[in-house]
């Protein structure tokens, strides 16, 4: 419930008191807190000292009650006439404890509420005996202690032999926000938990005893004003035989927040342990002297320990067998991995190490420095048997792809050149069969001219002249014989040569010639190249070619890639058929289309038409010529700028070949 501000509310009344308690820390006076009657309702220990009065005999007492006998209606008198005032009333004696009598010296301050009303008063007593080099009041040792104390962090209580309480320092307030005097009539035993009575109460007793050491500590949790528990460490000093005490004095530090600290470090523990603990891994934490801090059960199951984790704690590695000597294939290495961990902070990761048994381990330093000093260091260990075999398999796999692969690169190159060296030992005697037969064509040629010319001349002599048209008519025969050779012995030439342009062109080993290749133009140059054959043939052919920027390519192949592709439409299209020819620019480069009206290609075959010396099977039951080198040439032409060509075809229906060209880089030839 909120206080009123009015002091006759006890939670205004309480919120006083904390603010009276914090302030006898600073002043050493004697405060009292009275109603508008002068009844007290607070007073500190600095009062009950001056008085030697005890709590209950002033609470709800006219406080002035507790000055000397003698004094006690004349300050009744003077705080009376001063009481509506701020200031001093005079001075009066009080009579001590111990029998010593002082002066002392009161003044008013009147609490007054929102509304201006006083609602009560502070009493502050001085000692007016005591005189300080400053001017001010000089404290006596008993004061002096009492200042200590009441500064104190630790609270000191005096409970009488029965464990009823008698006193304790200022420190109770600041703590735990009981006022000094309080005064519960079992002790201070209900401010326990209910948890810690039995063993306080145990303390106790064996305190009054005797049997409690001058250093041992109890724990226990003290309820503070708010209603929280506080942890405070005390111990426990008994001076019942002591004349001057005769109780058991009671020191208790707060010690909540290093509980706390204490507390969340033990639950990272846990749960730091429960991790390590529950991995796969083996870990193993060493301190500085290599002793074992923790490990877990796959570091015990891993080398094969006789011992549960937690039995490793406090042992060294060496001690249970662990060691470079007994363990490694390489002592030597195994011993320079640990003495790089203690000569260096960075953690070093997947080092690898062969046991004697044949295992793989692949290892996990981490070492821990506080500043520059060394404190150990967190290792894991993994078995990675497996995974090394299959990765030594890999490289022994990989080694001898490297040599099957440098032996393929030696057979290619040798492949090439004995393709060279053969293409060019036939294109020597084919060019030299050519020549030769064409110098006989021309001999026979000239003998038929030579034989019509006499047969007009003499064609009175009828044997005569048939003899010489005989004559013509061989000599025509064989003209036809010898072309029959020249045709064959160039199509020689044409597969010696496209063998060899096949497999530099694969081989990438020749080079292009870059240029700006208008291709429209290029495409109607070839549909020229073509047109005595499609004309024989009576097949159209219809170009549509649309207007575009050119084509960065070498001119020379791509002539050779169009002519190949409409050679090959032309030659599987039947007489009459028909041929489209449609050009387009892409993005960085063109799409050209060649669709004809032709036999088709059986599906099964399509797959393999881009491969060497391949023919479709309808295109050999029907004897058409060919080597089955055309697409192939052109696939590779294609692909070293940087294209695709894809083929679709029915039979009986007719083929389209699609090929989309790239420009090509001055660096990509």
């Amino acid at each position: 419930m909120p206080s009123s501000g009015n002091l006759t509310d006890e939670d205004s009344r309480a919120a006083v008191r904390r603010a009276l308690g914090a302030l006898t820390v600073v002043a050493p006076v004697g405060i009292v807190a009275a109603d508008a009657d002068g009844r007290s309702w607070y007073h500190n220990q600095r009062w009950e000292d001056f008085s030697g009065t005890t709590g209950p005999s002033l609470r709800g007492q006219p406080w002035y009650l507790a000055v000397h006998p003698d004094d006690v209606d004349d300050v009744a008198a003077r705080w009376q006439a001063a009481g509506t005032q701020h200031g001093r009333f005079g001075s009066f004696r009080v009579v001590g404890a111990d029998g010593t009598e002082r002066r002392c010296v009161g003044e008013t301050v009147p609490m007054v509420t929102r509304d201006g009303t006083v609602d009560g008063y502070l009493i502050v007593i001085t000692d007016a005996d005591a005189g300080g080099p400053a001017g001010g009041p000089a404290l006596s040792g008993v004061q002096l202690l009492d200042v200590v104390l009441d500064r104190s962090h630790d609270i000191i209580t005096i409970l009488n032999p029965d464990g009823s309480w008698r006193w304790s320092s200022g420190a109770a307030l600041r703590l735990i926000g009981h006022r000094a005097d309080f005064d519960p009539a079992t002790g201070i035993f209900p401010l326990l938990h209910p948890d810690d009575v039995d063993a306080a109460r145990d303390a106790f007793a064996r305190a009054l005893a005797g049997e409690v050491a001058p250093d041992e500590r109890f724990e226990i949790r003290l309820r503070s004003a708010d209603g929280t528990w506080r942890y405070m460490e005390a111990l426990i000093d008994s001076l019942v035989d002591d004349p001057a005490v005769r109780g058991i004095v009671v020191h208790a530090r707060d010690v909540t927040e290093r509980r706390q600290v204490l507390a969340d470090l033990e639950a990272s523990n846990r749960w730091l342990s429960g991790l390590i603990g529950g991995m796969q891994t083996g870990v193993v934490l060493e301190d500085e002297h290599r002793v074992v801090v923790l490990a877990n059960q796959a570091f015990v199951d891993l080398f094969h320990l006789p011992f549960q984790p937690e039995e490793m704690e406090g042992r060294t590695l060496a001690s249970v067998g662990l060691t470079a000597d007994k363990m490694v294939v390489d002592p030597p290495e195994a011993g320079a991995v640990l003495s790089s961990i203690r000569a260096q902070p960075d953690p070093l990761s997947g080092v690898r190490v062969t046991l004697v048994d044949g295992r793989t381990l692949e290892c996990d330093f981490v070492p821990m420095f506080v500043g520059d000093i060394y404190r150990g260091n967190l290792s894991a260990y993994r078995d990675v048997t497996h995974q090394a075999l299959a990765e030594a398999e890999h490289q022994r796999l990989l080694v001898s792809e490297r040599a099957e692969n440098r032996r393929l690169a030696e057979m290619d190159a040798y492949r090439s050149e004995s393709l060279a060296a053969v293409s060019h030992e036939l294109r020597t005697p084919l060019t030299s069969i050519v020549g030769y037969t064409q110098l006989l064509r021309n001999m026979l040629e000239d003998s038929a001219d030579g034989a019509g010319s006499a047969d007009g001349a003499g064609g009175a002599d009828g044997a005569g002249g048939d003899t010489k048209s005989e004559a013509a008519e061989e000599a025509a025969e064989e003209i036809e014989y010898l072309d029959a050779i020249v045709r064959n012995v160039d199509r020689l030439l044409r597969l010696a040569g496209d063998l060899v342009g096949l497999d530099s062109l694969e081989s990438r080993a020749l080079p292009l010639t870059l240029s700006a290749v208008d291709i429209p133009t290029a495409l109607h140059r070839a549909e020229h190249t073509v047109a005595a054959d499609t004309a024989a043939k009576r097949i159209t052919v219809q170009l549509d070619l649309a207007d575009g920027p050119p084509l960065s390519g070498d001119a020379d192949r791509l002539a050779q890639l169009f002519e190949n592709l409409l050679s090959n439409a032309v030659k599987f299209t039947p007489d009459g058929g028909h041929i489209t020819l449609r050009a387009v620019p892409i993005p960085q480069g063109w799409e050209v289309e060649v669709t004809d009206t032709g036999i088709g290609i059986p599906e099964e075959d399509q797959d393999l038409l881009f491969s060497r010396f391949f023919r479709a099977s309808n295109a050999r039951t029907r004897g058409l010529p060919g080597t089955g080198l055309g697409l192939s040439v052109a696939k590779a032409i294609v692909d070293r700028h940087d294209g695709t060509i894809a083929i679709r075809s029915v039979v009986g229906v007719g083929t389209t070949v699609v090929v989309r060209l790239r420009n090509v880089a001055d660096g990509d030839g």
